[in-house]
């Protein structure tokens, strides 16, 4: 039985392109750290929060040649 992992992200998006800052297991920790980040940053940037869940999918070994 597998168990799965979130991370919580924060980063800027500015000109389309994303920057990540923080990234934790902790959601309260990168809400904090965004609250910083909406006081400081441009006009022309937006603040973005990402959730990214992953999940085992296998833990067989392969062999890889090179």
């Amino acid at each position: 039985m597998s168990e799965d992992v979130t991370l919580y992200e924060a980063g800027l998006r500015i000109n389309g392109k994303y920057s990540q800052f923080i990234q934790s297991r902790n959601p309260s920790e990168v809400d904090e750290y965004i609250e910083i980040m909406l006081t400081t940053k441009s006009d022309d940037s937006e603040v973005v929060k990402l959730v990214k869940t992953y999940r085992c999918i296998s833990t067989t070994p392969q062999i890889i040649l090179k």
